[in-house]
């Protein structure tokens, strides 16, 4: 991944906002036939507060920051640390099945399509019990095998509130006390290759990786029309319909390639803001242990 060298305040701004907008000729490759890789995200170290309000929350600019979780303490754990201190914890993990007609994992998506090609609880499952010994013994330890016929995913669970001595080891972003500060904590742990579908929020969004990787794409709020909302269905009005891993996607869903998008490889010890209502895609590269920080 390039690393860009960015000037400061507002020139810093607007270079990434050239970049994000002339991305489409940049030359870059992508392996999604003919969809034109966008510019980076632009990248901070560690800004103070007020010019991360100043040059990325006030522009509404998504930006990943660097070096702002050293002192996390739950960097330092381990899946056996996990297991040692909360593995007889009941947690509720998303189970997906292969879609064969659709080539890719199941989704939410499918518990809400108008037309489901096999029974929804075969698909998808949201809320699945189950400890979370059993789940890393299971899905994480020595998940190789991406055609197995499950996979599972600790996905948006609200762990901190229940386990104080996880919360503890977790720190509060400086850059997530902004709007109306922070209303919800959400704990993601996952093998590779998890997705989270494009979609977008109406809240902002502080991502901090504490494990692995993520590779992350993001579309500003005027490409929408671009990315195939879904139109009908109340609970997917804010999420595409675009495959974003699909090869035919070009095919598929046409005006995609006319979107302008930005990304990046969100690895450990770093976050990414993300603006509400910036449409987002995530994809886990590797076991990922994320917390994501909404604020309104």
């Amino acid at each position: 991944m390039m690393k860009w060298m960015w000037g400061d305040g507002a020139g810093k701004v607007n270079l990434a906002r050239s970049l994000l907008l002339g991305s489409r000729n940049m030359g870059f490759s992508s392996s999604n036939q003919g969809i034109v890789a966008g510019a980076p995200v632009s990248r901070v170290h560690a800004p103070r507060f007020q010019d991360f309000i100043r040059d990325w929350f006030q522009p509404q600019f998504p930006v990943v920051i660097e070096s702002a979780m050293e002192n996390w303490k739950a960097r330092s754990w381990t899946l056996d640390t996990l297991i040692k201190k909360f593995g007889q914890t009941t947690v509720h993990i998303e189970l997906s099945r292969w879609h064969k007609e659709e080539k890719r994992w199941a989704d939410f998506r499918d518990l809400y399509k108008d037309k489901a090609l096999a029974p929804k609880e075969e698909i998808f499952i949201p809320q699945y019990p189950i400890l979370l010994e059993d789940f890393i013994n299971i899905f994480l330890r020595d998940y190789e095998d991406q055609t197995a016929p499950v996979k599972g995913y600790l996905a948006q669970q609200q762990l901190l509130n229940d386990l104080p001595e996880l919360a503890e080891g977790i720190e509060d972003p400086e850059y997530a006390n902004i709007g109306s500060g922070i209303y919800q904590r959400n704990v993601w742990l996952g093998p590779a290759g998890t997705i989270t579908p494009l979609h977008r929020d109406p809240y902002h969004n502080v991502l901090a990786q504490v494990w692995g990787s993520k590779y992350i794409r993001v579309y500003a709020p005027t490409e929408t029309e671009k990315l195939y909302p879904f139109k009908t269905n109340l609970y997917l009005r804010n999420t595409s319909e675009v495959d974003v891993d699909a090869k035919d996607a070009v095919q598929r869903w046409p005006d995609l390639q006319k979107a302008v998008y930005s990304e990046c490889i969100l690895n450990a010890g770093e976050m990414i803001f993300i603006p509400k209502k910036w449409w987002h895609y995530v994809k886990s590269r590797d076991i990922s242990l994320s917390i994501s920080f909404w604020s309104v």
